[in-house]
């Protein structure tokens, strides 16, 4: 984390004592975003207020706006595991299919509402919301198909069809509500979301992240952590499955971790200023192709992740695993 907050600066003042108070989890999500683009070798200019970063690459240039969708009380509230509520099944899927949109198209439709497009450091260019649920506790395991059902205004397929190796959903959702609350589904599909090039999915820019990734290259050497989860893995050029996974981080057959793993992109079919296809690195992308929702797998995808660690020095370690 302190590297990575060298090499991002702090244009404003604001990220240490938010770091160091109520936004922890919002700040750690914006240096994971950092990573996440830097990763990509992309040039990174963080001379102006807003957006929060403007990148070059390949050629081309795009504006990106980062933001989470925080518990309604304050950002201090705890969202560990130690909180999460046990739900029914059918509340799960009430959350599922109603909440989540809810709080996500409302983080959406504030951020369409800034207007970034009419900056002068933005005209022409591709914009970008990177997005993550940080609400409550385990909202970080809302997958994002759920998302894509908000973004299209199409209803979730609740089997897994193959489809040139994707899935497709086609219902069509007029509105979200939960509790007294709505919201208008179908994001792109609304006045000044033109402007909205694209928005990635990322919910697992969490302290977990930085913790694997520290493991894994070497720089975190008193503790061991293992990994557990659901994956969607591709099985060949035109298919994929969801499967279990789990295994101990740095292990040699442990797959590598990138920023971009579990990074899903949505792509909006009603884009002013299209982003291109091979821009931004991710495992997995949704696009809207002939009425239908087509994601597309390119690599290991995590869609939910645990990860359970302890100091080497509490447990008997031997190489890579715990006796």
């Amino acid at each position: 984390m302190n590297e990575l907050f060298k090499r991002m600066g702090d244009p404003n003042g604001n990220f240490r004592p938010d770091f160091q108070c109520e936004s922890f989890h919002s700040r750690v999500f914006e240096l994971a975003c950092f990573g996440y683009i830097e990763e990509t070798g992309s040039e990174i200019d963080r001379r102006y207020e807003a957006p929060d970063f403007l990148v070059s690459l390949d050629g081309a240039r795009l504006a990106i706006e980062v933001a989470t969708a925080n518990p309604v009380s304050r950002q201090s509230t705890d969202i560990s595991l130690r909180s999460l509520e046990d739900l029914t099944q059918e509340a799960l899927h009430d959350k599922i299919r109603n909440e989540f949109p809810l709080r996500m198209g409302r983080l959406l439709t504030g951020k369409r509402q800034k207007r970034y497009w009419a900056l002068p450091q933005c005209h022409g260019l591709p914009l970008v919301i990177i997005v993550s649920p940080l609400f409550e506790a385990g909202s970080v395991w809302y997958t994002d198909d759920a998302l894509a059902t908000y973004l299209y205004g199409l209803e979730e397929y609740t089997g897994l069809v193959e489809h040139n190796g994707s899935w497709v959903r086609s219902i069509p959702v007029e509105h979200h509500t939960y509790k007294g609350r709505s919201i208008t589904s179908n994001f792109f599909g609304q006045p000044d979301s033109e402007h909205v090039s694209a928005v990635i999915y990322a919910n697992s820019f969490t302290v977990p992240k930085f913790l694997r990734i520290s493991i894994q290259s070497g720089a975190e050497t008193g503790t061991w952590a293992r990994r557990k989860g659901t994956a969607i893995v591709p099985i060949s050029e035109t298919a994929a499955q969801l499967a279990d996974f789990e295994y101990v981080i740095g292990s040699p057959d442990a797959p590598h971790e990138t920023w971009a793993q579990g990074v899903t992109v949505f792509f909006n079919p009603r884009a002013r200023v299209p982003l291109r296809d091979d821009l931004l690195a991710c495992t997995s992308a949704f696009k809207l192709e002939g009425g239908s929702i087509v994601r597309e797998v390119y690599d290991f995808h995590p869609l939910a992740t645990l990860t359970t660690h302890y100091d080497k020095e509490d447990v008997g370690w031997h190489g890579n695993h715990p006796e």
